[in-house]
């Protein structure tokens, strides 16, 4: 009896709050290298999937009275909220499709499921701009005439600076970039690519579709 009680009254205090699905895509120019030389660029997309509360959002009443106390100083702190459902991480922010000139060539596919960040800035009527660090992830494939083709792995972390247009706009644009050092396979001559580590390196513009919902806290 007590608790189909508590259940009945968290249910009577739960609350729908406002959440915008950020939504991002558009070409972006990538490659990969080492210290010894960068292989041609490749031409590919960037993509974005994520929720964002605003900072307004964070400081309704309606989430203060979720949050445990201990978290509150700490969600006070923030400009907004940034967030990716786990099932989205299987999409690769950045893919690599196809080489802008001839000659050993990459393609591939990079992932940062999570990231700290180290500057963030969020206006009101304004731009919204931020530089995070991540960890990352790619799979890489390299080609070249002669040389056998090879598929591998590449992991380290980069640094990745963002500018987007007002958030609360719901069409915006962004600008983007990713650099990152990390190791994989051995290097070959083959892709003209000596040393360690491994760099890779992209730049994106995206168009930004924001598509507001409200979810259940």
């Amino acid at each position: 009896m007590l608790t189909t009680l508590l259940a009945l009254g968290l249910s009577a205090q739960a609350a729908k709050i406002p959440v915008t699905v950020n939504i991002g895509i558009g070409p972006t120019i990538g490659t990969v290298g080492t210290t010894g030389g960068l292989m041609a660029p490749s031409l590919g997309l960037g993509l974005q999937l994520e929720g964002w509360v605003s900072k307004k959002t964070l400081r309704s009443k309606k989430v203060r009275r979720r949050v445990p106390k201990q978290y509150r100083g700490m969600v006070r702190g923030m400009d907004d909220l940034h967030a990716r459902p786990l099932p989205t991480w299987v999409v690769p922010d950045t893919a690599l499709i196809a080489p802008l000139q001839e000659g050993p060539a990459v393609r591939g596919a990079s992932w940062a499921p999570i990231s700290v960040a180290l500057s963030h800035r969020a206006k009101a009527k304004g731009p919204h701009w931020s530089l995070s660090v991540s960890p990352r992830i790619a799979w890489l494939n390299l080609s070249a005439d002669g040389a056998e083709t090879t598929n591998q792995g590449w992991y380290g972390a980069s640094i990745d600076p963002d500018l987007q247009s007002n958030m609360k706009n719901t069409v915006g644009v962004a600008v983007a970039g990713s650099i990152g050092a990390g190791w994989t396979g051995e290097p070959s001559s083959a892709y003209g690519l000596d040393g360690r580590p491994w760099l890779m390196a992209s730049g994106t513009v995206r168009l930004q579709i924001r598509v507001p919902i409200k979810i259940k806290l």
